[in-house]
């Protein structure tokens, strides 16, 4: 149950580039950058060999196969790769570029290595969607450039239908009056989903502030440690540390050790009770309130034990929890279980959510007070710097483990409108496809803005 919260909006397509500084480019620089857009192009259409284009430290960090694991994605959603043009200069050895599929464009940036033979050592693939995002104010098509296409990929609801397994997502506005569905697919369909539960924690973190029985800068000893993700269980046990401090952490890496921290600090029940009181549609599908190293030992412990759980209500299932140790060890820890990085038990050792359910939590803590909340959720924005700097505020969290992930955005528009985009995907037969996933919810966000 590793959780990757790291994971961006086509955070797979952000590669490396270094910044434009100094003048504009010559005429026979834009020549060359013209000329190496067409070579990324062959190389992404399987005409050229990428060691031909890109410098090898580009290929050490995106080595060919996950470059055109990366296109395959994008035509399965877009359509072929038909085309690229530059579109503008960002600076020296910088150009905009916009990528023509059958169904849809992409804004995308080259960067040029300043040293010969000048190959390629930056491409970023910023966002995906109509003409209209493609390109960038300012920028203008060059003459003699093909128009923009305004073909209309297959609507969003109908690609979550196709993903193996089941799949959802709502795209919501959130009025005074409460949230407003705009578009959504299995929208009260409860999903496993993976770390995105440290919503619910957070917010009976923020409650128990709220109330004064813990404030942010309150110090408290750190509890047994559970596995990564995270840092935490590298500390010293009982290291001190501030209850915003393992908040930020519990959101913005997703450690774990924290959140099982906090769940103590808080205690299990008043956990439970922010479930319900948030208007989480099943709130009994969340009892008892798993810390991670019990999910953990579940997942990594007999069958026999993970069926016991599966069978028992409530009651059974927290006296089997009680009668696990606090905290688990890596050292100490056999992982065969997982090793095939199958899904295991997701359908009782996790969190349970529908997206419906996500947007509700995410209006509550937006409706918070403290500006404390809103400030963790945007430690980690889940996005391209460029895609952050359209919104005026963005929150996130995420969660993922063989066969589950959810990613989740709280979205303020400089209009002053709030949104939240929550994608859910479980398929207890095989690991899911993470760039799949991210690329559809990046449509939804392009909704939003």
């Amino acid at each position: 149950m590793r959780m990757r919260i790291w994971l961006a909006v086509l955070a797979c397509l952000c590669f490396a580039y270094p910044a434009a500084l100094g003048a504009q480019p010559s005429g026979g620089e834009q020549a060359l950058l013209a000329s190496r857009t067409m070579e990324v192009l062959a190389v992404m259409q399987r005409r050229q060999p990428a060691s031909e284009v890109f410098n090898q430290r580009f290929l050490n960090e995106v080595p060919p196969k996950k470059l055109d694991d990366i296109v395959s994605q994008l035509e399965a959603q877009y359509g072929n790769l038909t085309g690229a043009n530059v579109v503008g200069l960002a600076g020296p050895n910088t150009a905009n570029v916009t990528l023509q599929f059958e169904r849809a464009h992409a804004a995308a940036i080259i960067v040029l290595d300043p040293v010969l033979p000048r190959r390629v050592s930056g491409f970023r693939i910023t966002s995906v969607g109509s003409a209209s995002t493609v390109r960038k104010p300012g920028t203008a098509r060059n003459p003699g450039s093909p128009a923009p296409r305004s073909i209309a990929p297959r609507s969003i609801a109908e690609e979550f239908a196709a993903l193996p397994g089941s799949a959802g997502f709502t795209l919501a506005r959130l009025d005074d009056s409460g949230p407003v569905s705009l578009d959504a697919r299995l929208p009260n369909q409860l999903f496993a989903i993976g770390s995105t539960f440290k919503l619910w924690v957070l917010d009976a973190v923020a409650e128990e502030v709220a109330s004064g029985r813990l404030s942010w800068q309150q110090v408290v000893r750190l509890g047994p440690r559970s596995l990564p993700s995270g840092v935490l269980q590298d500390w010293p046990q009982d290291a001190p540390v501030t209850v915003e401090s393992l908040a930020t952490l519990m959101i913005s890496v997703s450690d774990n050790t924290a959140t099982d921290t906090l769940i103590r600090q808080v205690g299990r029940e008043r956990v439970e009770a922010r479930v319900a009181a948030s208007g989480h549609s099943q709130p009994s599908a969340m009892h008892p309130f798993l810390t991670t190293a019990e999910a953990f030992r579940l997942k990594l412990g007999p069958q026999a034990v993970r069926d016991g759980y599966a069978r028992g209500d409530g009651n059974a299932r927290l006296q089997m929890l009680g009668a696990m140790p606090a905290g688990i060890d890596a050292s100490s820890t056999d992982f065969s279980s997982l090793a095939s990085g199958r899904p295991v038990a997701i359908d009782c050792a996790e969190w349970f959510a529908s997206p419906g359910d996500i947007v509700r939590i995410l209006d509550a803590l937006r409706r918070r007070s403290d500006p404390r909340v809103l400030a963790i959720l945007g430690v980690s924005p889940g996005m391209s710097r460029d895609m952050r700097g359209q919104f005026a505020a963005v929150g996130y969290k995420g969660g993922s483990e063989p066969g589950v992930l959810n990613l989740s955005w709280l979205l303020r528009r400089p209009s002053g409108n709030w949104y939240v985009v929550t994608v859910s995907w479980n398929n207890p037969a095989a690991a899911v496809d993470t760039i799949r996933l991210e690329l559809l919810a990046q449509r939804l966000i392009d909704q939003a803005r």
